[in-house]
């Protein structure tokens, strides 16, 4: 048998001071207020790598637009794209059609309940399938998402940097059966609002005593720190990555009217301040990459006044 990361005697105590600090200060978030599995898989793979505040007003277009899973499956992939806009890891967006798709076509319709079944859609890993059983079917699973990982490792492990199988040992330890869809959202907003990262405010805590990080973090010094934060340093990378560039030719053509297409020059100085000939290459393996990957249309045309001229056209993608 696996040893037991908290005492019998204390992990009780644990249980109900986080639960009860979960039902005074847990955030409201229009999915928790959903029973609909649609909802509740929509929300999970739009938060796969992207902050909640994103993907509030995202969830809410994307429902409206695509109120029921039929509706999802049957719309056009362009429009599906349309909806995303914003949100950025644009495979998401073929993804969940797809499984809108597979879903009224193998399931009748109906989310199923067995993450084994969830795990073999597309676009859904361990966690999203987790997820979607735990929240949308009331199931007692360990989820590890960021904000889980950083709290359930600090309060058993004193640290953040633990393997995923003593994370898990430790998280299903925790699990308080029966009510697992509460315990793990009250893990995820603890650590989204009081155990952060970089500076935890311990203080806070409902369940500091229990923690075994707490004390180290107490005795930190408090000297001011001009150093750039890591979020910091890492939006300055994305801005000028591949992936930035890539959200920035989606968003753009989401805002065309439909089936209409923009050069390849019109859409460079759209999406890039600075944009010259130099770029041309650049623009264009960005555009395969999105091509390969089923997110924009691309159409070679010849100009009958120019013949010699190669004109490239780009638009999102048609069914």
């Amino acid at each position: 048998m696996a040893k037991k990361t908290v005492k019998e005697s204390t992990r009780s105590k644990l249980q109900n001071a986080l639960l009860t600090w979960f039902k005074l200060n847990g955030r409201n978030l229009p999915w928790r207020g959903s029973t609909d599995p649609y909802a509740i898989l929509v929300s999970e793979i739009m938060l796969q790598q992207t902050q909640v505040a994103r993907v509030i007003p995202s969830y809410n277009r994307f429902l409206n637009s695509f109120p029921n899973i039929y509706r999802l499956a049957e719309a056009p992939l362009n429009d599906v794209v349309r909806s995303w806009a914003g949100l950025g890891y644009y495979k998401r967006a073929i993804a969940i059609r797809e499984i809108a798709k597979r879903v009224t076509k193998d399931y009748s319709g109906s989310v199923p309940a067995d993450p084994e079944a969830l795990i073999t859609f597309p676009g859904i890993g361990r966690y999203t399938a987790n997820a979607v059983a735990c929240f949308a079917f009331q199931q007692d699973l360990v989820i590890l998402d960021t904000n889980i990982r950083r709290v359930v490792g600090r309060l058993c492990h004193g640290d953040t940097q633990v393997n995923v199988q003593l994370l898990e040992s430790a998280a299903r330890d925790l699990l308080p059966l029966g009510n697992g869809p509460d315990w793990n959202q009250a893990l995820m907003d603890l650590g989204a609002t009081v155990c952060h990262p970089l500076s935890p405010r311990c203080h806070e805590c409902p369940i500091e005593q229990f923690c075994t990080a707490s004390d180290s973090f107490r005795r930190r010094t408090t000297a001011p720190n001009n150093k750039p934060t890591k979020s910091a340093s890492s939006n300055k990378k994305f801005e000028g990555s591949r992936r930035y560039y890539r959200g920035r030719i989606i968003d753009y053509l989401s805002h065309l009217d439909h089936g209409q297409q923009t050069g390849l020059d019109r859409l460079g100085q759209a999406i890039k301040d600075g944009y010259s000939q130099d770029d041309i290459e650049w623009i264009n393996a960005t555009l395969r990459g999105l091509e390969k990957d089923g997110l924009v249309q691309i159409q070679s045309w010849r100009d009958p006044m120019n013949p010699k001229e190669n004109i490239i056209l780009v638009s999102l993608p048609t069914d």
